[in-house]
């Protein structure tokens, strides 16, 4: 399977794209990233940290399986697609935590929303393994030959 670039019509997709398609379809646990609208209502939270970090994690989640099941139908557009959604979505990650820090909001955030650090790291690693794996020549092969 490792020679010829498979493609939807001849068989299965090579394993680093089936690799990508995972990682990028489990950011739909982004989602939790709402849970910061709790404390902008109780006033825990400022706006200016809420409504970036919230939207950006929600609109990442939300795109995440559609991006996935587009990388199985193939294409350079697609490969183009998933890298700049992969880029958007770890800048979107640099923004919160950039943001978090600069409000003053750290302390509450450690408080009271200890599952962002877990969240964070795992889609960080996530972002840059699949960005990883859609440059590896063989990833890269499989899309261009369409």
């Amino acid at each position: 399977m490792e020679g010829k670039p498979q493609t939807p019509m001849t068989g299965r997709l090579p394993r680093t794209v089936r690799y990508v398609r995972i990682l990028i379809g489990i950011q739909i646990f982004r989602l939790i990233g709402l849970a910061f609208v709790s404390g902008l209502q109780n006033g825990t939270l400022p706006a200016t940290f809420v409504i970036p970090a919230s939207t950006g994690d929600a609109l990442t989640a939300v795109t995440a399986p559609i991006v996935a099941f587009a990388l199985g139908r193939g294409g350079m557009k697609t490969w183009a697609g998933a890298l700049v959604w992969n880029a958007l979505g770890l800048a979107d990650l640099l923004n919160a935590v950039s943001l978090g820090s600069l409000t003053g909001s750290t302390a509450n955030i450690v408080a009271n929303y200890s599952f962002v650090f877990v969240g964070v790291t795992a889609a960080v690693i996530f972002h840059i393994v699949a960005t990883a794996l859609l440059v590896r020549k063989t990833t890269m092969d499989y899309f261009w030959a369409q």
